[in-house]
């Protein structure tokens, strides 16, 4: 069972595409991927059912969560996760890291940018960092789905409505990894500030037509949506 909101679906229903035994059922939100991303979903057939939900990716993952806690469902079918609500994700995404300071070899403070909608992959990074890997800081970059860089600049985390970008699979206002970032550092905001702190406010620049928003923890870009 799988909320997708572009790039995952895809991934997920070629994977088990005509797989015994298993069944993929894929929410995406309607109006809300690319039309290539809908193809990848919509066109396999077999074991691959695609739902187009009403709504945005955060709809299409509560529908998902809620499936998870409902005992009817669980007592009836077997369900599992592609999404890194299912922490089996993240560790192939851990490796990554691994590799690339591997190829770094060296012993500086080492910073990794990582586009972030679910904030799945910087939370493994987060975990590899924790294990003892040789990375400084993670820069947390979003679109103006910034709910957590303006946690990280106020302390308060209050997800808004999805709004609609281009860059769709980073549209994600309630990104279901957080809280588990935060679980890894007790809730502690600064805590949390030392890992993805005020250092970013260095790295900022300004691309044309682009606008910068709240940048003093994290990296919000805006662009305009065509259309």
């Amino acid at each position: 069972l799988v909320a997708t909101s572009g790039d995952t679906g895809g991934a997920v229903a070629k994977g088990f595409e005509g797989l015994d035994g298993i069944n993929v059922c894929i929410l995406y939100p309607k109006g809300r991927i690319s039309e290539v991303q809908e193809k990848q979903i919509t066109t396999n057939g077999k074991n691959i059912i695609a739902f187009e939900v009403d709504g945005d990716f955060d709809d299409c993952q509560k529908m998902v969560k809620d499936a998870f806690n409902d005992t009817e469902i669980k007592n009836k079918i077997r369900l599992t996760s592609a999404n890194s609500i299912n922490v089996a994700r993240w560790l192939p995404q851990m490796f990554y890291y691994f590799l690339a300071i591997k190829k770094i070899e060296n012993n500086n403070e080492n910073i990794f940018s990582v586009p972030s909608g679910n904030f799945g992959n910087i939370c493994a990074g987060i975990l590899t960092k924790e294990m003892g890997l040789n990375i400084d800081l993670f820069i947390a970059s979003t679109n103006i789905n910034k709910t957590v860089p303006d946690y990280l600049e106020s302390g308060i985390y209050n997800p808004q409505k999805t709004k609609p970008t281009i860059s769709n699979a980073m549209d994600v206002s309630n990104p279901s990894n957080f809280i588990r970032i935060q679980k890894i550092f007790d809730n502690d905001l600064q805590k949390i500030k030392k890992v993805i702190k005020e250092y970013i406010k260095y790295l900022i620049f300004t691309p044309p037509s682009h606008n910068i928003i709240n940048p003093l923890n994290a990296i919000s870009i805006e662009v305009p949506r065509s259309g």
